[in-house]
């Protein structure tokens, strides 16, 4: 490995219910001059997933059970907007008024059960949840980069998050196809000839992170990003295995 780049795939169009993601992204990357090589990693932001995947809920039509409306009073919360994390939630973790941290159905530990307001069309009552399955999401992307493009890519479905003991966010992979999600480097030697006891990368997170760069927060607007150069190892693992069940987790036993 000489050098990795990061290749933004810039004026993507706006993803509309349904759509045909790899499609779009494809038929902007001809447009900028930009073509798939074999092990290019396709890096999709969560948003146009979901967006593609007519995720959007409408709140007026959400009767908040009587937890939400508890837990809404207590911290000024949209009653509404409480019940769709509880929907989305196997359970709330912490409940304040600056967060609801919760485990995702998915069994991913985060705020808010991923689901976003932020510059979506339409009505002031409409957000967004998180795909149903991004591992699944991933791979529809891949076989169709294969199928049109006869070119082997890894993809990854990159969304945004906090973390618990450091402040700001950072992009981490919520679901992937073709590429190995951890890599476990438990036994190898380092440079003084010792066995690595404890080291598994986060191989697909780490991937996201740079990915992440160029995509933006604001009004960027750059929802795919093709990372080159990176060695990998190719595999089906899923992202679900970046996971912490609760055994393994000091803080929830």
């Amino acid at each position: 490995m000489n050098s990795i780049e990061i290749i933004p795939i810039t004026g993507i169009p706006e993803i509309l219910a349904n759509d045909n993601i790899s499609e779009k992204i494809s038929n902007q990357m001809e447009k900028l001059g930009i073509f798939y090589l074999k092990n290019d990693i396709l890096c999709v932001a969560q948003k146009i997933v979901s967006k593609a995947e007519n995720q959007y809920v409408n709140l007026k039509e959400i009767v908040p059970s009587e937890e939400a409306i508890k837990i809404a009073r207590r911290d000024g919360r949209d009653p509404r907007l409480v019940e769709s994390v509880i929907r989305e939630s196997n359970e709330i973790i912490i409940a304040t008024e600056k967060a609801l941290i919760v485990e995702h159905r998915t069994g991913m530990v985060c705020a808010h059960a991923g689901i976003d307001r932020s510059n979506l069309p339409g009505e002031e009552d409409m957000i967004l949840l998180l795909p149903k399955d991004s591992d699944l999401s991933a791979r529809k992307i891949r076989e169709e980069v294969l199928r049109k493009k006869q070119v082997e890519v890894a993809v990854i479905v990159v969304d945004t998050q906090g973390r618990a003991f450091r402040r700001g966010v950072l992009g981490v992979s919520i679901g992937s196809s073709g590429i190995e999600s951890l890599s476990d480097l438990r036994g190898e030697k380092d440079r003084s000839g010792r066995p690595l006891l404890i080291t598994i990368l986060a191989k697909v997170d780490e991937i996201a992170a740079a990915a992440s760069l160029a995509m933006g927060q604001a009004g960027e607007s750059i929802p795919a990003v093709i990372i080159r150069g990176l060695n990998f190892r190719k595999n089906n693992t899923s992202s679900s295995q970046l996971y912490r069940s609760k055994d393994e987790d000091f803080f929830r036993k």
